[in-house]
C-alpha cells in the first residue's frame, strides 16, 4: 500500500476536477489523496454539493428566463429579470457563506505528551463537536508527514488521516486512543482522550 501523503490538495484543485479543469498531471495525485483521506473526502463531498445546487439554480434560472414575458408587452420585464436577479445572487451568497462557515468552529483540542505514568491523565473533548486536535510534537522525529489514527476503546478504526487532525463530525461519547505515526506507518505517540 502507498504511503498517504501528508499535503491535502488546496480546495480549488477540488472545483478545477468538479469541472473537469484540472491539469492532467494533477488529476491522479488529488484522486489517490481522495483515496485515503476522510478530511479530503469530507471537504470534496461539500464543494460537490455547493457545485450541484449552483448548476441546479442557474438551470432554473435560464429556464424562467425563457418563459418571462416579452418587455414589448409588459413593463414589468425589465423589473422582473433584476428582481430574479437579486434572488439568485442572494441565494448563491447565503450558500457560499454558510458552506464556508460552517456553524460550528471546531474545538481545540490538546494532546499532551508527559514524561512517567499517563494512566490518570485524560484529555476530555467534547461529545458530537468538530475537533480540531492540537497534538503535542515536541521531541518527534521529523519526517515528511504524520499520520493520525484514532481507534475506540475497542481497537476499532474510527478515524484515520494527516496533521493537522481536523474531525468535522466529532466524536460519539467514549474513550479513545489518538495514535500519531510516520507517513510510512512507524509508531510515534499514543494519547488517551474521553469524548463526553
Amino acid at each position: 500500500m502507498k504511503a498517504i501523503t501528508s499535503r491535502h490538495p488546496e480546495e480549488d484543485a477540488f472545483e478545477e476536477y468538479l469541472f473537469d479543469r484540472l491539469p492532467e498531471n494533477q488529476i491522479g495525485g488529488v484522486e489517490e489523496h481522495l483515496l485515503f483521506c476522510e478530511q479530503c473526502q469530507a471537504t470534496f463531498a461539500e464543494i460537490d454539493d455547493y457545485v450541484q445546487l449552483m448548476k441546479a439554480a442557474t438551470s432554473a434560472y435560464a429556464g424562467n428566463l425563457r418563459r418571462m414575458p416579452s418587455p414589448r408587452r409588459h413593463e414589468h420585464g425589465l423589473r422582473w429579470s433584476a428582481a430574479a436577479a437579486a434572488i439568485l445572487l442572494l441565494t448563491c451568497l447565503s450558500a457560499l457563506f454558510s458552506w464556508r462557515n460552517p456553524g460550528e468552529t471546531p474545538k481545540e483540542v490538546e494532546l499532551l505528551a508527559y514524561r512517567g505514568s499517563t494512566s490518570s491523565f485524560e484529555t476530555v473533548a467534547p461529545a458530537g463537536r468538530a475537533l480540531d486536535l492540537r497534538i503535542d510534537m515536541r521531541g518527534v522525529r521529523l519526517a515528511k508527514g504524520y499520520r493520525v489514527e484514532i481507534v475506540d476503546a475497542g481497537g476499532r478504526r474510527v478515524w484515520l488521516g494527516d496533521t493537522p487532525a481536523l474531525l468535522s463530525k466529532g466524536l460519539a461519547r467514549g474513550d479513545y486512543w489518538v495514535r500519531l505515526a510516520t507517513d510510512t506507518g512507524e509508531p510515534l505517540r499514543e494519547f488517551g482522550l474521553h469524548a463526553e
